[in-house]
């Protein structure tokens, strides 16, 4: 029997999760995530069955340490095991070994972690991230995988220096902005 290390509504929601997420890897190993609506069905069953508490999850990267409650990244990260491919692609395309870089507004520290493998372990990979609940989830994905090579930084970036209001947005968790209209 599996260990279930994220609560649910109930035990019943919590094997359909389970039950979805392996349905969810299926799909993307054998390309029906591709077929129109496919990806946008999974994300509607895992919004009804709203699970809840951290979990640390494997992707191709290494793994990864969410809070299933963020309504941004983490259903893509644990029904698909990635998030924004195209991104991914762009970043590779950009960033080489050696080159220092910075992932402003970290989140959780899943581009932090492909770009760490992207540089090489000899240059550095600046990881920003101001709020406190958020910045925890990246340390972890840091420590997990042992990136030496990632100086994690509690702190937002923006075109002032000094104290700002960052407003949260409450199902988002990597949607904090210096300004509430962005939420």
């Amino acid at each position: 029997e599996p260990k279930i290390p994220y609560r649910s509504r109930n035990a019943i929601s919590r094997w359909v999760l389970i039950l979805l997420q392996k349905i969810s890897r299926v799909f993307v190993a054998y390309g029906f995530d591709q077929f129109r609506g496919c990806r946008r069905l999974l994300l509607f069953c895992f919004r009804i069955l709203r699970p809840s508490g951290e979990v640390t999850m494997e992707v191709a990267e290494g793994k990864i340490r969410i809070d299933l409650q963020d309504r941004g990244q983490a259903p893509y990260l644990f029904l698909f095991g990635s998030y924004d491919e195209t991104e991914k692609s762009a970043l590779a395309t950009i960033v080489k070994p050696g080159m220092s870089v910075a992932d402003v507004g970290a989140h959780h520290g899943y581009f932090t972690l492909v770009l760490s493998r992207l540089v090489g372990s000899e240059v550095r990979v600046y990881a920003f991230e101001p709020e406190p609940a958020v910045y925890a989830l990246l340390e972890e994905t840091i420590r997990i995988n042992g990136l030496t090579n990632v100086i994690p930084v509690r702190a937002a970036l923006g075109d002032k220096a000094g104290a700002m209001k960052l407003f949260l947005d409450s199902a988002n968790f990597g949607n904090a902005s210096f300004a509430s209209k962005n939420i």
